[in-house]
């Protein structure tokens, strides 16, 4: 572009110049240079008007205020506090976090000596929880357990701190608590107990399973746990949960897979449903889930109709602990 504005009023100097084509073909052609020469311009300056690419958006760390909030050498314990806080409040308003946050990395700046601080930071949301989270996994020794786990009810995100220093024999009675008191647990709350070895724990559990806010995360932690039958507190999970909770379809293929007749028809019915789309969580989950637990395979193939109809298609074997499609099936099918 540079190169045609430049050249262009040589190139109107020269075609007034020629001899060859009549003057008002030289004015009619200088004028399309001209008015060519204004496009130009007009699309150089709309070039200069758009908007230089952000680093920052709502909802994510803001990196350029962060790099403002820096901790004097040798600080005291107030303004360490504030250093903290301030670190808090800038990332209050996140709900996305990316691997390049720097805010673990700020916060562990503190060492060890102030992890008291940290922990009494509580009040910046879920991100802020969470950066405080591992920067103290980051900073904790055993001289931080008692600390730790009297900030363990209140801030369950250190479960994550308890179970990756093998602290939860020590926590066992917080961790049981927990369980009773039905709290929203993060799935290392679970891990812990799991981890615990003790079976008195095994109840609590189970009750979880039933009426804890997110079964299908209990129940894939639990499903290996030996001399756990998962089967009747399944069952019950399903039966309290309603079509309209947003556990319902997470729900749904691990019912399903106990043998739940009404649970395989939720499943089928999803997978048909127009409005989850064909690579939706919900779809591929229960398309994996029908595969395991059909006999030949295919679960995902299978109707609702196919369950609806009498006698039914599709029944559950016992044995097996599988679905199958009979032999002869009905007309139709």
């Amino acid at each position: 572009m540079r190169h045609l504005l430049l050249l262009s009023p040589a190139l109107t100097a020269f075609l007034w110049a020629v001899e060859a084509p009549p003057s008002s073909d030289v004015q009619a052609l200088t004028a399309r240079v001209q008015a060519l020469e204004a496009h130009l311009m007009v699309f150089e300056a709309a070039l200069t008007a758009v908007p230089p690419r952000r680093d920052w958006e709502p909802g994510l760390a803001n990196y350029a205020v962060l790099a403002t909030i820096t901790l004097a050498e040798n600080p005291t314990r107030a303004q360490v506090q504030e250093y903290v806080q301030r670190i808090i409040n800038v990332s209050a308003g996140q709900n996305r976090m990316r691997p390049g946050d720097p805010q673990v990395a700020m916060l562990t700046k503190v060492g060890a000596a102030h992890v008291d601080i940290l922990l009494n930071t509580l009040n910046g949301g879920w991100a802020a929880r969470s950066y405080v989270r591992d920067a103290v996994y980051s900073l904790a020794t055993d001289e931080h357990k008692a600390l730790i786990l009297a900030k363990l009810p209140e801030m369950r995100e250190l479960a994550l701190v308890v179970l990756m220093r093998e602290w939860q024999n020590d926590a066992k009675d917080i961790l049981r608590r927990g369980l009773e008191q039905q709290a929203n647990l993060p799935t290392e709350w679970i891990r812990a107990a799991i981890k615990t070895g003790d079976p008195a724990l095994h109840p609590f559990l189970l009750r979880y399973l039933e009426e804890g806010m997110d079964p299908h995360y209990t129940y894939n932690e639990l499903r290996n746990v030996s001399g756990l039958d998962l089967g009747p507190s399944i069952a019950k999970a399903w039966a309290s949960t309603s079509r309209s909770e947003g556990k319902y379809l997470h729900l749904a293929p691990i019912a399903m897979a106990q043998g739940i007749p009404d649970a395989l028809l939720a499943c089928l019915e999803t997978l048909v449903d127009p409005k989850e789309s064909k690579e939706s969580y919900h779809k591929r989950s229960i398309i994996e889930a029908l595969d395991m637990a059909t006999l030949d395979g295919q679960g995902s193939e299978w109707t609702p109709a196919m369950l609806k109809v009498q006698p039914p298609v599709i029944t559950w074997n016992a044995t097996t602990r599988q679905w199958e499609r009979m032999l002869a099936p009905n007309p139709g099918f």
